[in-house]
């Protein structure tokens, strides 16, 4: 009887039952909110102490919030953070994942449109003061976020024209240096024009939600009525707004958006909702800006230009209601302070 009960087999599962594979392994997890000083702890998670504090107080059901914010803060290896905060790399996976989630669904109150008329006329106001454009509300652009290869047969659409894979983020910012919406759902070959033609707030801009109040866009999105692509120094000067400040201050601050995200594509938008949303928690919190961590330094490629769209040749033909829109501001608001800055000289 002993020998049906203890054969080799038996054996077998009990030294496979016994092994290491079952031991649970528990850390050291280290508080990292009091361990670290204000300026080290700033420099590894991005944000002040006081706004992750405001943070967690808003998403207080999903806690270990510190491997999620050193996940973004260097785009490195689920390992890695496993090994900074002190748990296994599946809790860390499943931790990240369900935090970015919650920060995500903060998108309806850190990011939005003006949609009253005096959010729209404050807003037009801060623009105008940075040179002098009228009606504007926005600045959009389009940036890419590198990625891993998703795999599979369509795996060749998400390389972009740089030749790395990517998602195509479409953002509008305004003059406060903050997102005021974003699409992050286009792959890297998809054209920002063809991204823009697609998205809900052009379906407001023409329905009328903005009223007469319109964007900056660059020579990739089609002249309209509500969208002034360049036409002068002025517009170029505004329009730094959105290339120089959101961008990238976004990517030095969550090096992970330009050293490529390492995770199943499902989970990219996710993640890039979030950074997003951390970053106008930070604008409006006063956070200073991160210094670049020399072990991680973003990978910027902004500064080089989308191609105007082959396809389209409405930024050439002039006779268009964009364009004639296009016309009459130039007539009406710059050549009145043209004539205003020489009656001023003579």
């Amino acid at each position: 009887m002993s020998e049906l009960l203890f054969s080799d087999d038996d054996e077998e599962i009990f030294d496979y039952i016994s092994s290491d594979f079952f031991n649970r392994r528990v850390g050291e997890r280290p508080d990292h909110y009091y361990i670290w000083t204000d300026k080290a702890f700033h420099r590894r998670f991005r944000l002040d102490k006081e706004s992750v504090t405001y943070l967690l107080n808003k998403i207080e059901h999903k806690l270990i919030i510190p491997t999620r914010n050193r996940f973004y803060a260097t785009g490195s290896q689920l390992l890695t953070c496993e090994d900074f905060v002190g748990v296994h790399e599946s809790t860390a996976c499943r931790t990240i994942h369900r935090v970015t989630d919650a920060i995500a669904k903060l998108y309806p109150q850190f990011i939005f449109m003006p949609t009253t008329e005096a959010e729209q006329r404050q807003a037009a106001i801060e623009f105008y003061e940075i040179s002098r454009f009228p009606r504007i509300i926005g600045a959009i652009d389009c940036t890419h976020v590198r990625m891993k290869s998703p795999g599979g047969e369509t795996a060749e659409i998400y390389r972009n024209r740089k030749g790395y894979f990517s998602l195509n983020m479409q953002a509008i910012c305004f003059a406060g240096l903050m997102f005021n919406d974003v699409v992050a759902r286009w792959h890297g070959s998809a054209h920002d024009s063809h991204i823009w033609d697609n998205s809900n707030q052009r379906r407001h801009f023409l329905q009328g939600t903005y009223r007469n109040y319109c964007l900056l866009g660059d020579s990739g999105c089609a002249q309209t009525a509500f969208m002034m692509t360049p036409l002068a120094t002025a517009q170029i000067r505004t329009r730094n707004t959105i290339e120089r400040i959101p961008f990238g201050i976004w990517k030095r601050r969550f090096p992970i958006v330009t050293r490529g995200i390492q995770v199943h594509l499902s989970m990219i938008p996710g993640i890039i909702i979030a950074t997003c949303v951390l970053h106008n928690l930070a604008r409006l919190r006063n956070d200073s800006e991160p210094p670049i961590d020399a072990k991680y330094p973003p990978i910027l490629d902004d500064n080089e230009q989308e191609p105007a769209n082959s396809n389209s040749q409405t930024n050439t033909n002039k006779n268009t209601p964009g364009c004639y829109a296009r016309e009459a501001l130039i007539e009406q608001h710059f050549g009145r302070l043209n004539m205003l800055f020489c009656s001023t000289m003579y």
